[in-house]
């Protein structure tokens, strides 16, 4: 007997004791047996208990299609500490399979969200998924030579929302566009560069685009017309920093705190992407403290409470807790090169 047919006769002699006492049954990875279970058992509610991201779009039309499917959820939402590795995208020189990855990884990657809850790529497809979005536009950061991606299955390609690669210049790209359009228009600095149909069964169309820095745009094509559009901007040099809390008022109980973003960003207010190598330091007086500092780098082991962090993609977090009593937090970031930013916070 093989190894599948053991597992497919232990599924039939056991789940539906399992599965009996439930209001709502839950399968994990096995959205591949809705529809034969639902034929043996028609009055079972399910729900995709754990589903990987590249799987969203299968098991969200499964949703879609049947009315005893009522969703599913992914593992993860947010990335977090543990499992190491268990998402990651690494570079070898052969297609080498491992599950978790060693030293200095501590993040298990896998998550929609970052470690600071910052949108990573599969959450923007999923938005595509979900019809929430109409299109999204993502680039592969460059591969060496003799260099090969590996992808575990709760990973994702090394893609971001960025056309700003210095040092690329000329070097073809990977680009992907997400989108439920039948047809899909690529320009680049204004120039029509290719146009490529969706597969409606990974709603996602792959370009290859020598790097040129500028504008690329992605475009649905609908009946014949262009309709809903998406751009990325290269960006320019680092310039400053910006910090940008969630709350400009806070309880001063010390239950309470502020999650402030911090952002490098160009003259021109945009995110710097590339930048994961600046230090911020930081300073806090007032009636409040710095309670932690992040980014969603996961192999970055330095302090989260020391008052300084570096940037992971242009981004970081800085937690303010008040001291208990009301009054003003003035936060301050500074770093080599950059100007330097404020940003104050009322406890009261």
């Amino acid at each position: 007997m093989t190894e599948a047919a053991a597992k497919m006769g232990m599924w039939k002699r056991r789940s539906p004791g399992i599965f009996e006492p439930l209001d709502v049954g839950g399968y994990n990875y096995l959205y591949k047996k809705y529809e034969s279970d639902h034929e043996s058992y028609p009055d079972r509610i399910m729900v995709g208990t754990e589903s990987h991201a590249n799987k969203a779009l299968i098991n969200f039309s499964l949703a879609e299609k049947h009315k005893y499917v009522i969703g599913d959820f992914v593992w993860t939402a947010m990335d977090y500490m543990g499992e190491a590795g268990l998402g990651h995208n690494r570079l070898d020189t052969a297609e080498i399979y491992k599950h978790n990855m060693g030293w200095p990884w501590f993040n298990a990657y896998s998550g929609d969200l970052d470690l600071i809850g910052n949108k990573k790529t599969p959450s923007y497809y999923r938005d595509v998924v979900w019809r929430n979005r109409s299109i999204v536009l993502v680039v592969h950061s460059p591969i060496p030579d003799g260099m090969v991606e590996n992808i575990p299955e709760f990973g994702w390609p090394d893609e971001i929302l960025s056309w700003t690669w210095p040092g690329a210049e000329d070097k073809p790209l990977q680009v992907r566009v997400f989108s439920r359009a039948p047809l899909v228009r690529l320009y680049l600095n204004g120039k029509v560069i290719d146009e490529q149909a969706i597969n409606e069964k990974d709603i996602i169309a792959t370009f290859n685009v020598p790097y040129q820095p500028g504008v690329l745009k992605a475009v649905n094509v609908e009946n014949g017309k262009e309709t809903d559009a998406v751009e990325l901007q290269t960006t320019g040099k680092p310039k400053s920093i910006r910090l940008t809390a969630d709350r400009s008022t806070i309880n001063a109980s010390r239950n309470d705190l502020s999650y402030v973003s911090v952002e490098i960003i160009d003259s021109e207010g945009n995110v710097v992407p590339y930048v994961s190598d600046i230090e911020v330091h930081f300073s806090i007086s007032g009636n409040g403290e710095i309670a932690g500092v992040g980014n969603g780098n996961p192999i970055d082991v330095s302090s989260f409470q020391q008052p300084k962090k570096k940037v992971f993609q242009g981004k970081g977090l800085v937690i303010i807790r008040p001291k208990g009593k009301a009054g003003e937090i003035i936060l301050q970031a500074k770093a080599t090169g950059l100007e330097g930013s404020a940003v104050e916070i009322v406890s009261q």
